[in-house]
């Protein structure tokens, strides 16, 4: 067996069929709530170190904007998507819904990976949107090795290499 066939073997092994449920994390959404607390606490001290000029504008603004990340914080979250994120073996697939299956430009990039959780940025092939995903190995404790042997494998090319493509 020559070595590119035993390469190709290897990664075809290492990568198995996956299907990973996305669902809001609480874990996420407390790491959330205690980044817009802190914000909150942060623009309350402001106001009470003794910022005396212009105090109720300041205060107004500051309020304002703490709301406005909040507010980003809060969708972000509350959006977050559910379904399933799919790897059969030679294209990524998002499903959102049990009848709207979409293709992945790419793998997932990883954003961080902390062994137990993931964040992974994805760009949706159809829209060309970018989404975020956070995973957890709570989510599907028997299906995490497998779905970070896919993220972190690459995807075997059935079809020739096109003409001009440097390789």
């Amino acid at each position: 067996m020559t070595m590119q066939m035993q390469t190709m073997a290897r990664h075809r092994s290492s990568a198995p069929v996956v299907h990973f449920p996305l669902c809001r994390s609480q874990a996420l959404g407390w790491a959330l709530g205690a980044l817009a607390l802190l914000g909150m606490l942060v623009l309350l001290a402001w106001l009470a170190s003794g910022v005396r000029d212009h105090l109720a504008a300041k205060s107004v603004a500051g309020a304002v904007l703490w709301m406005a990340s909040a507010g980003v914080v809060l969708r972000f979250w509350c959006l977050h998507s559910k379904g399933m994120l799919m790897w059969d073996g030679g294209q990524w697939l998002l499903e959102e819904s049990s009848d709207r299956q979409q293709g992945l430009v790419s793998a997932p990039q990883v954003l961080i990976d902390a062994q137990s959780w993931m964040a992974l940025q994805v760009r949706v092939l159809a829209s060309g949107r970018i989404q975020w995903l956070w995973l957890e190995r709570r989510q599907a404790p028997d299906h995490w090795a497998d779905l970070r042997r896919a993220v972190y494998s690459r995807a075997l090319l059935d079809s020739p290499v096109p003409a001009g493509t440097v390789t």
